[in-house]
């Protein structure tokens, strides 16, 4: 059985205080906590009445400051409405799918935490909250948005290799510094360099190359919230490193859209054609083909014009720069590497009828079984095999 647990860490005492300002109504939040109480979520729920109780009470005591009540309970009501309001058979799939691979990814280099919570969403998506006094000393839980309904018919394994993307962000949230260290350091000394040769430059010129400098910085600087180019990249080559040739088709599937835009510069994630050279020179090292991405590539580079903003930004240096402390962050790690050996195994296993545990297996099998014209009825008949493991 899956189970979830949470812990929330309450601020110091304050001073008492001679009068207590008027606080929230708890009376709502409470009935969502009751019904929360039912399903899976039981252990946290029971954690959450626990602590808004435990707070109000010292609040009206006088024992902490008004303030202090309010913080938790606004946090306690943030996480309520990030909590998926359904558990059905998928819920319960993902959950396992997602605490396997957790497993599978730990090490005794890293333990991937362990509250990561599926929520049906429209894009995948990661979003973590700390319910303590700051993140450095709360306990952090992460929901992990997966597109589609609570619905087992909503399940499409060939997209899954996005969930390894998805949790490689949980990795990184957890051990942040392995890579911003690797890459910053290469990344401090391009930019170094370039403002060294805009300081030769004369009016124009120099604007430009200030501006570029700028926008590096902006765009690659590894921040907290992984909201940066950098940290996206990474997390490209991190998935292809433990997924293999299933997440470059997974990713080149979900690009070929007619809206796609694959030089449009935005803030938390970079351009479609710098995570596709990135995912080439990964592979490249990993050894997994790239023709069909060289394509893509070149087909944009007919359909499209750049943009100033993407020509300055879009650095061959800087994106290998990624690429490399990506690859060295997997090794730190010791993450599980995904090999042409270990798919021959799945094949195998595939090819003799045998339903495999939790884990990257379920992921190689979809990719390895979507080229059959009868994908739909082999993957049903493949997810209520696996919802036979779940106890």
């Amino acid at each position: 059985m899956i189970h979830f647990s949470l812990r929330i860490l309450a601020n110091g005492a304050l001073l008492p205080s001679r009068r207590t300002p008027p606080l929230p109504d708890t009376a709502s939040v409470l009935e969502q906590i009751d019904r929360l109480a039912a399903s899976p979520l039981k252990e946290i729920a029971e954690r959450l009445r626990k602590d808004l109780s435990d707070a109000e009470a010292s609040t009206r005591s006088g024992h902490t400051a008004a303030a202090d009540f309010i913080l938790v309970y606004n946090r306690v009501k943030e996480l309520l409405a990030g909590l998926p309001s359904s558990f059905g058979q998928r819920f319960f799939f993902d959950a396992a799918l997602i605490q396997a691979l957790s497993e599978t990814w730990s090490s005794t280099a890293v333990k991937i935490p362990q509250m990561v919570i599926p929520r049906p969403a429209a894009v995948s998506a990661t979003d973590g909250m700390a319910l303590s006094e700051d993140e450095r000393t709360g306990q952090r839980i992460f929901f992990m948005m997966i597109p589609g309904r609570d619905d087992l018919a909503d399940i499409d394994l060939r997209t899954y290799p996005f969930m390894c993307h998805e949790l490689v962000h949980v990795l990184l949230f957890k051990v942040n510094g392995v890579f911003t260290k690797a890459f910053e350091s290469e990344l401090d000394e391009y930019v170094r360099k370039l403002r060294l040769s805009s300081a030769a430059d004369r009016g124009i010129a120099r604007n430009r190359s200030k501006e570029a400098a700028a926008r590096i910085e902006k765009l690659w600087r590894p921040t907290p919230n992984h909201k940066n180019w950098s940290h996206e990249l990474a997390i490209d080559v991190i998935a292809l490193w433990t997924t293999g040739p299933a997440y470059l088709d997974a990713y080149r599937n979900a690009i070929e859209v007619d809206t796609v835009q694959p030089y449009e510069v935005v803030q938390t994630h970079p351009p479609h054609a710098v995570r596709v050279q990135a995912m080439i020179h990964a592979s490249k090292e990993l050894g997994w083909p790239i023709q069909a991405l060289e394509g893509k590539l070149a087909g944009w580079k007919k359909a499209f014009r750049t943009t100033n903003p993407y020509a300055s930004a879009a650095n061959q240096e800087v994106i290998l720069a990624g690429v490399r402390a990506a690859l060295s962050t997997c090794q730190t790690l010791r993450l599980p590497k995904c090999t042409p050996d270990r798919l021959k195994e799945t094949k195998a296993l595939i090819h003799r009828g045998e339903t495999p545990s939790f884990g990257m297996d379920v992921i190689w099998s979809a990719w390895i079984k979507s080229a059959s014209p009868h994908y739909d009825e082999w993957e049903a008949d493949f997810i209520a095999g696996l919802l036979g493991l779940i106890r």
